[in-house]
């Protein structure tokens, strides 16, 4: 599993998560992409862990925003 932190345009902060992703191309895409924007499919879920309640965001798809066309002059 990976365990995500995702951050938005306006600072706010969600912890997520990618069940067994590891080795497998969601995996790749999410490290290889770190730090960079990205655009995330999943939901939101109760992270119940040792008595404590957080919302998590659980990923099951991940894509590499568009940049648009390009250009020539």
């Amino acid at each position: 599993h990976l365990r995500l932190r995702f951050k938005s345009g306006d600072g706010s902060i969600v912890n997520g998560i990618a069940f067994r992703s590891i080795g497998q191309k969601l995996g790749s895409a999410l490290t290889q992409n770190r730090g960079q924007q990205l655009h995330v499919a999943g939901s939101l879920a109760v992270d119940r862990w040792q008595g404590t309640e957080r919302v998590q965001f659980r990923v099951l798809d991940v894509a590499a925003p568009d940049q648009g066309p390009t250009v020539i002059r």
